[in-house]
């Protein structure tokens, strides 16, 4: 007797979602006891487990919008990696604009003073845009040359802070190659171009004639042609190079 209320039961319930094909409620009704049973504990299972993920889901999500709401608060205060790493944001989004504001990517990263300061940015970018990658956004977001220059600008810098946001790198490496990156641009992929922006951030971190000289010999090294004559034919009188450096102290 009990058996048959059990079965009875399972029915009432299993039932209703097979009743709309005949050809599934003939095959309920060949099943014994036991595989109705069975049958009824998977769907039950399988409902408990759905909303097992769906609560750790809905968890997860309301953790996450509070870490980045404490993030955003910090980003207004004191906290200079989560300012940076709105910045970035800032300039992925170029208030609404197409495309992405370069200047302002650059220069965030340039006021990272070191390696360790930017993976600091790398965690608060995470926490306040809820698992974002700030190395993938800026390949995504910026020209492959672009990219090159704002990790040659990271690579340039210290591995640790001394406390300073304005630290003086001395990288004649770096600077060769955020060069040719810039007289390497290409528009919309394939038309070249020249960044003359970049060109002016790398000048105005050049501090001497002697680092100037210094850096053109590692470009003649790296990329076999004269650094003053790529920049002659790139900027086409449209940027004094010449009278840039002649401003500079020569040591």
């Amino acid at each position: 007797m009990e058996s048959e209320a059990n079965s009875k039961k399972l029915d009432q319930t299993v039932t209703p979602l097979i009743v709309a094909a005949p050809e599934k409620q003939k095959l309920w009704n060949s099943l014994s006891d036991g595989q109705r049973k069975l049958f009824a504990s998977l769907i039950a299972g399988g409902v408990v487990v759905g909303v097992a993920w769906l609560i750790i889901w809905l968890v997860d999500r309301k953790i996450k919008a509070y870490r980045s709401n404490l993030e955003e608060n910090k980003s207004f205060g004191a906290n200079k990696h989560a300012t940076w790493a709105k910045q970035f944001k800032q300039g992925f989004d170029n208030d609404g604009w197409w495309g992405t504001d370069v200047p302002l990517v650059r220069q965030t990263m340039k006021s990272i003073p070191s390696k360790e300061d930017f993976k600091k940015v790398q965690d608060s970018y995470r926490v306040l845009y809820r698992g974002a990658n700030l190395i993938a956004d800026l390949s995504d977001e910026l020209t492959k040359t672009e990219y090159e220059e704002m990790l040659a600008i990271k690579n340039s810098k210290p591995e640790k802070s001394k406390g300073s946001t304005n630290v003086k790198i001395y990288d004649p490496a770096g600077w060769a190659k955020r060069l040719h990156a810039a007289m390497s641009y290409t528009w919309v992929g394939f038309l070249p171009g020249t960044d003359e922006d970049a060109i002016r951030a790398v000048f105005q971190e050049i501090p001497t004639q002697r680092a100037f000289y210094a850096t053109a010999t590692v470009y003649l090294k790296n990329y076999g042609t004269h650094l003053w004559d790529d920049l002659d034919g790139d900027l086409n009188w449209s940027m004094d190079w010449r009278a840039i450096l002649k401003k500079k102290p020569k040591k």
